[in-house]
Order: C-alpha cells, then structure tokens, then sequence
C-alpha cells in the first residue's frame, strides 16, 4: 500500500484560504486609506469567501466526522467567533460610512479607535487557518480515500468560486 503523498483538500484550502486573506487585505488598505466605499467591496466579496467556507467545512464536519472531538469542537468554536467578529467589523464600517456623511473631520480618530476589531478579525482567521491544516484536515485525511480527498477538495472549490472572489 502507498502512502499518500498529496493532500488536495490541504493544497485546495491553504489556496483559498489566500484567496480569502488577500480580500481582507485589500479591505484593510482601502480601510485605512479612509476609502470607505472600496473598503465596503472588498470586505462583501471577503464575507462572502468566509462565509462560503465555514459553511463548507461545517456540512462536511457534521457529515464526516466526530463533532464531539476536541479538534472539531475547536475549528467549529472559530467559526462562531469568525462570524460574531466579521458582524463587528462590518457593523463598525457602517458606522465609520455614517460618520464620514456628518462628521469627516473626526473619521480617522474614530477609525483607530474601532481598529482593534478590523485586526482582530485577521488574527483569528490565521489563527483559524493554522487550526485547520495542523488538526483538522488530518481528520479528513485520515478519514477519506485518496479519491474521496480529490473529490471533497474539487467541491470546495467549486462552493468558493459560487461566492465570486472577485
């Protein structure tokens, strides 16, 4: 028997794990260049991509392996914080977009006073990321033949690219 050698739910995830890190980069810089309307767009397309994929890994949690596990229980914990803190972030930039319409002098300052929330989100979603590939997807790996592995990684990314990334 041959072990395996490729990991294509590993190699499928870390891709649009970056596809999805890039988006909220580009929200951060478009954020912080007080670009509000920009800013807007990309951190929709990044909703989308993030909300795409906790989904995905969800369904595919419940129906393949022990939820009860601690390592399941850690990366579906995440994804509730994921989604709490992006409904902060996204409700913060709502309140910058009002500000910027009555008061623009005072925008800069009441974006660095609701930054921590914007830095937060992305340090949890590496933090998340890193959870996944290190406990996770072994689960998955372990779990599946090397076909069902091609198989789960070809309908994430056709579930990511539903969410139009670009």
């Amino acid at each position: 028997m041959s072990e395996k050698t490729t990991y294509p739910l590993n190699n499928e995830y870390t891709h649009w794990h970056d596809v999805t890190s890039l988006r909220y980069q580009q929200f951060l810089q478009s954020l912080t260049a007080l670009e509000l309307d920009d800013a807007q767009r990309h951190l929709i397309l990044f909703s989308n991509l993030l909300n795409t994929s906790i989904r995905f890994s969800d369904q595919r949690i419940e129906e393949l392996l022990d939820e009860t596990d601690e390592s399941t229980q850690m990366v579906m914990a995440d994804h509730l914080i994921l989604t709490r803190t992006l409904a902060l972030a996204e409700r913060s930039l709502t309140e910058l977009q009002q500000l910027e319409q009555v008061q623009p002098s005072s925008l800069r300052a009441q974006l660095v006073n609701r930054l921590d929330i914007f830095v937060r989100l992305n340090n949890i979603l590496t933090r998340h990321h890193l959870r996944q590939i290190d406990s996770l997807f072994p689960l998955f790996e372990a779990k599946l033949s090397e076909l069902e592995a091609v198989s789960l990684a070809c309908n994430y990314t056709e579930a990511m690219q539903r969410a139009h990334p670009n």
